[in-house]
């Protein structure tokens, strides 16, 4: 292009926040190219494709600013790009004259609102989750869970009975080489994890490390399992192009992470509509749908306060402006988005703080506790939603105080 050139793109906006477009962005921000953002957020722009879109304009010669614009409704879309020419205010847009973005390919955060503001006073806790996690872990991915995923129909005394997808037929295996499973479905708010699906489990776990169990271990201390095994040796062995033929066809494509899901720990689905945490204190594996946050075993902080806060409108706010937003308003709960979330974090020289701390937790185990009992006179259960709520909102406005949030901070932050 030459010095005058301009050049217009349309384009996910992934592209702001995603590992492999760092290269661009640092080309675009080093050369100060930006002219002008268009974002359309979750708003669907081509009928028949799902695709979360934007309108990026370059500029050859270095622009000091650029206009960043984001269109909330596509319902009067004209009448938007024709305020936004003009320069004119219109409640489906809001638009900035914001700074040009430092050298670098780091994520593009961009606000034509106050919420910019309101994360660089997040951002002033000396910690984030990603410093006080030992781990935040993706599930295990088998490649086959029609296999390996059962559904319990009955426990017996030494074995299972359970429903097989891949067979379609009920089966009855030791307990000895099944776990207890979570699916991405099974994690909510706070609410207590079912235990009705299992894993099929030909691995040997200690506290440091793992194997695979031989087919003469399975056979021998397992005939059940073993006989399971073989009705689908030729699904497991054909495999990701028959990457698990031979002897040990019952291993798992990804076994990730193993150690650490016998742990207590923290678990959120992979996508969800607003903050869907909850406490694994039995400790659980789970597939890939869902993520297990592990604390540091030095970290003075117990899991409820964390659970607490990460459940708050103050996570949601920060992962809708930082994270990656999907159809229908929903966002991925993912390590990369989850480490920058900031976290305040106790002073055991302050009263204040400990204080604070200790009211956190004893307010979430009340909330976990509630959250067991299942009532059946519709009254009862009346009155438990509305101490939920009571708790909540008090477990909300503890968050906020944590953070330092005046009024018109927590209404940016509720705004969302």
């Amino acid at each position: 292009m030459n010095k005058e050139g301009r050049l217009g793109f349309i384009l996910p906006h992934k592209f702001f926040q995603a590992e492999f477009a760092s290269p661009i962005r640092e080309l675009i921000t080093r050369g100060k190219h930006l002219q002008k953002i268009v974002h359309f957020g979750a708003e669907q722009v081509f009928a028949n494709a799902t695709t979360y879109t934007c309108l990026l304009f370059l500029n050859k010669s270095p622009q000091v600013t650029f206009q960043y614009s984001t269109v909330s409704s596509l319902q009067a879309i004209d009448a938007v790009f024709d305020a936004m020419e003009k320069d004119e205010s219109h409640p489906d847009y809001e638009s900035a004259l914001l700074p040009a973005p430092e050298a670098g390919g780091k994520e593009w955060e961009f606000f034509a609102n106050e919420a910019g503001l309101v994360l660089q006073k997040l951002r002033q806790q000396p910690k984030t989750l990603g410093d006080v996690t030992k781990k935040i872990f993706q599930g295990i991915a088998t490649s086959a869970d029609k296999v390996y995923v059962l559904r319990k129909i009955e426990e017996r005394e030494n074995t299972i009975l359970l429903y097989s997808k891949a067979l379609e037929k009920e089966v009855e295996i030791e307990k000895g080489i099944l776990k207890p499973f979570l699916m991405g479905k099974d994690v909510h708010r706070y609410d207590p994890l079912p235990t009705d699906t299992y894993i099929f489990f030909p691995y040997f776990v200690t506290e440091n490390d793992f194997r695979l169990l031989e087919p003469s271990e399975i056979k021998e201390n397992y005939p059940r399992g073993w006989e399971y095994l073989l009705e689908n040796k030729d699904t497991l062995s054909k495999r990701e192009k028959g990457r698990y033929q031979g002897k040990y066809f019952s291993a798992f494509s990804r076994p990730q992470s193993m150690t650490e899901y016998e742990k207590a720990k923290i678990l959120t689905p992979d996508i969800a509509h607003g903050p869907q945490f909850t406490y694994d204190g039995e400790g659980l594996y789970h597939t890939t749908t869902v993520y297990s946050l592990l604390f540091k075993e030095d970290q003075q902080e117990s899991p409820p306060y964390f659970l607490g806060i990460l459940n708050s409108p103050v996570m949601w706010f920060f992962l809708s402006n930082t994270g990656n937003v999907l159809r229908g308003g929903f966002f991925r709960f993912k390590t990369n988005y989850l480490n920058p979330f900031p976290i305040p974090t106790i002073d055991l020289s302050n009263p204040s703080s400990v204080k604070k701390h200790d009211e956190m937790v004893a307010l979430v185990n009340k909330l976990l506790n509630l959250k067991t009992k299942d009532l059946l006179i519709p009254s009862d259960r009346q009155r438990q939603k509305e101490l939920i709520n009571l708790i909540e909102n008090e477990i909300e406005q503890l968050t906020y105080s944590l953070y330092n949030l005046n009024q018109l901070e927590i209404d940016v932050v509720k705004s969302k």
